[in-house]
Parts: C-alpha cells; structure tokens; sequence
C-alpha cells in the first residue's frame, strides 16, 4: 500500500501510528512517501524518499526504474 503525503506533519504522524501498531501489520507491505512539492506543477516520485519497512529509500529503487526523461513528460504534471 502506497501512501503519499505533502505534509511533513501528516507525514510524521502516519509513521508514529504505524510504527505504535507495527505488529498488527506486514511493514513490508507499505510505502510511505513525503513529496514537499505535491501542490506545484513539477514534481518527481521516482526520486523523492520513501520509507519502506524500516528502510529510507527511493521509489525507482525499490521497483528498479530510472527517472523518466524530459521528452516523455512522465517526471512533470501539469497543473493550474
């Protein structure tokens, strides 16, 4: 399960609760992200921290995937 937060302070508390109840969950089994940037027109999952388990690290390197490049447009979202 992927949970995606712009918030550091939501960020924080998701991990707090989570790592209170680990026992009652497969940690394995989700992924929580902070993307600071979330509200403007760029930003970059493949690159930003995730937290898995009790691992800090990346989502292009848990599922193996390089940053898109500029041409495909898959790195940037267009927003209002």
């Amino acid at each position: 399960m992927l949970y995606i937060f712009g918030l550091p302070q939501v960020y924080e508390t998701y991990l707090r609760v989570f790592r209170e109840n680990v026992s009652h969950f497969n940690k394995e089994k989700f992924l929580f992200i902070i993307l600071p940037d979330l509200y403007r027109r760029f930003f970059n999952v493949f690159e930003n921290e995730v937290t898995h388990g009790d691992k800090k690290t990346t989502l292009g390197n848990i599922f193996n995937m390089s940053r898109p490049d500029k041409e495909s447009g898959w790195n940037e979202i267009e927003g209002e």
